[in-house]
Order: C-alpha cells, then structure tokens, then sequence
C-alpha cells in the first residue's frame, strides 16, 4: 500500500516537473547571447574590485567573451523593435546598432586597459559600460 501511495505521489511530482519545463518559454538568440556576455561582464566587474596581474589573461578571456557576445547581438533585432510596426522599425534598429557600436568600443578600450593593467581605467570603464548597458536595456529589452 504504501510502495502505491510513494509510486503515485512520484508520478504526480513527475508531471508537475514535467508540466513547468514545457511552460519555459525557449531562449532566443539575443537572450542566450547577452546572458553569456552578462555572466563575463560580471566576472570582469568583480575581479577589478581587487585586480590581479597574475589573473590578467582570464581577465582578457572574459572581455573576449563579452565582445563575442556583443558582436552576436548587434546583428540580431530585439523583441522590442521587432514586435513595431515595419515602418518604424529601420531607425530604432540604426540607433541599437550605433549604441552597440559605442559598447563594443568601449569593449576595446576595456581590453586594452586590463592588457596593460590600467586598473583604475578598467575600472572607470566598466562602470561607464554598466551605464550603457542599463540604458540600453531601457530602450530596447522588452519587459517580460
């Protein structure tokens, strides 16, 4: 009686697993590829609290990682802009790609920076790219 009553409560808890995994919704390009470069850029902004030279081509990895990631996303539209109408969509995508654009420079001067441990300009850097990245997703992430 009791193996019936475990067995039945395991197909329950089975189904309600199974249930919510069907209800997630899957990831688009954009939303895998900005919570990799998230995940870096994170990475990055916690290891400049107390920089390492030791540490410096990890560092230059993730900054890698995060202009990888930046590049994917500048050619893709979000959700955002492509749930407007056609016509207005051309100048919000010419102003994404401009912002992502300034991003991605700002990536370079964040690698050169960590490259010849300028810490304090790494660090003023990706402050100033938090900023932009905040701004960013104010324009054109569309809240879920």
């Amino acid at each position: 009686m009791k193996l019936h009553a475990l067995l039945a409560s395991t197909l329950l808890a089975l189904s309600f697993l199974s249930a919510s995994a069907q209800n997630t919704p899957e990831k688009t390009p954009m939303e895998k590829s900005m919570e990799a470069l998230d995940a870096a850029f994170k990475e990055v902004r916690k290891a400049l609290r107390a920089p390492d030279a030791a540490q410096k081509e990890q560092y230059l990895k993730w900054v890698e990682t995060i202009k990888t990631e930046a590049a994917k996303c500048k050619d893709l539209v979000p959700k955002k802009i492509a749930e407007l109408p056609t016509d207005q969509q051309a100048p919000l995508i010419e102003a994404y790609k401009k912002d992502m654009d300034k991003f991605i420079t700002a990536i370079d001067s964040l690698g050169k920076a960590l490259s010849e441990e300028k810490w304090a300009d790494a660090e003023a850097i990706i402050k100033d790219m938090g900023k932009q990245k905040s701004s960013g997703h104010e324009q054109y992430k569309k809240e879920e």
